[in-house]
Order: structure tokens, then sequence, then C-alpha cells
């Protein structure tokens, strides 16, 4: 779990598969359309502060994406300076999420 600082303040950011669950609904797109515009760098604002949002989530569940906005334009931060340790903490939570496919390979050939 990774922090991103707005303000004075450092929030936590996580991205389990409710956080996954929520961007896939603010942005009304399966995860894999969202991941690819962001790798292909195809990405509005909307998404960076969606993108934001889910990460902070499960520690702020009352926060909206909104608020979100405020926050940061308060403190003087823009949504891309936070999305570098959100791509980071995404592609981590996917690698926990998603098995390893050499190592199941392996696992199934020995059966």
């Amino acid at each position: 779990m990774r922090e991103i600082k707005i303000g004075e303040k450092l929030y936590k950011i996580h991205y389990g598969q409710n956080a996954i669950c929520s961007l896939e609904d603010e942005l009304n797109e399966g995860i894999a359309e969202i991941y690819t515009r962001f790798t292909e760098q195809r990405i509005h604002m909307k998404d960076i502060r969606a993108l934001i949002w889910a990460g902070m989530l499960k520690d702020n569940r009352d926060i909206t994406p909104e608020a979100l906005g405020d926050l940061c334009d308060a403190a003087g931060v823009r949504f891309s300076d936070l999305l570098g340790d959100c791509i980071e903490e995404l592609n981590q939570s996917f690698s926990r999420m998603i098995p390893d496919v050499d190592n199941n390979d392996e696992k199934s050939k020995k059966k």
C-alpha cells in the first residue's frame, strides 16, 4: 500500500477488488479497457481523478470524486502529480490478484 500527499496530509491508496469495481462503475468501463487507455496515455482528467479516488476509498469511504478534486485544488496539487504512485500501486495490485501463469503451468505439470 502506498501513500500520496495532498496538502499536509498523507492518504493511503490501495486497489483491491472493491476499488477496481468502484473505478469500473465510475468510468463505466471494464478494468481491461481502463488499464489499456492508461498504458496508451489516452486518458482524460476525469480518468485520473477516478483512479486516485478509487485507490483512496478503502480508508476514506465518504470521499467523492468531486471532493477529491476540491481537496487537490485547495492544496494546489495536480492530479497528474499523483498519477505515478497510483499507477505503480495498481500494477502491484494486479500482480497480487492475478496468479503467475508460468508458476501455475509448472504446478499443473507436476500433477
